[in-house]
């Protein structure tokens, strides 16, 4: 496999997903909304508490999809061979890809997505929330981070 960077990776993710990728889209953008309406009608409490708590579950899942795919890439049992082998039917750069590349793509995207998660819960953490004077831009930015939750 050719060594890739995190813009194909994400690019070939979205490729893979099909009709799917709605879902992957849309399910966010909503939650992100829903989220800015409640936190301007200060229906949703938002603290540093809570930004710790997600960074820790996101660095757990982080440290689950490093896991899986050392794990994915070490391993030469007959089935990780199998998987190889098998094509889906989804093609990439013209060619069709095995499922072994399928599964590869898709957990390099969850691990990608849950530390640009942690990157930005970190980076809420720095922001302090009561200084700011300016409700919405302060409740557009944590309905933005809570998009990765």
């Amino acid at each position: 496999m050719k060594n890739r960077n995190v813009l194909v990776l994400l690019f070939e993710y979205y490729l893979s997903a099909g009709k799917g990728i709605i879902i992957d889209i849309l399910i966010p953008i909503l939650i992100g909304i829903g989220s800015f309406i409640l936190l301007f009608n200060n229906y949703l409490f938002y603290n540093q508490a809570l930004i710790g708590t997600v960074i820790t579950v996101l660095g757990i899942i982080s440290g689950f999809g490093i896991s899986s795919i050392t794990l994915l890439l070490s391993s030469d049992r007959e089935s990780v061979i199998k998987a190889k082998e098998t094509k889906t039917n989804t093609v990439i750069d013209g060619e069709e890809i095995s499922y072994f590349r399928r599964l590869y793509i898709l957990i390099c995207y969850s691990t990608v997505v849950s530390f640009i998660g942690v990157f930005f819960f970190f980076l809420g953490g720095l922001i302090l929330w009561n200084k700011l004077n300016i409700p919405c831009v302060v409740n557009l930015m944590k309905s933005f981070s809570i998009l990765y939750i």
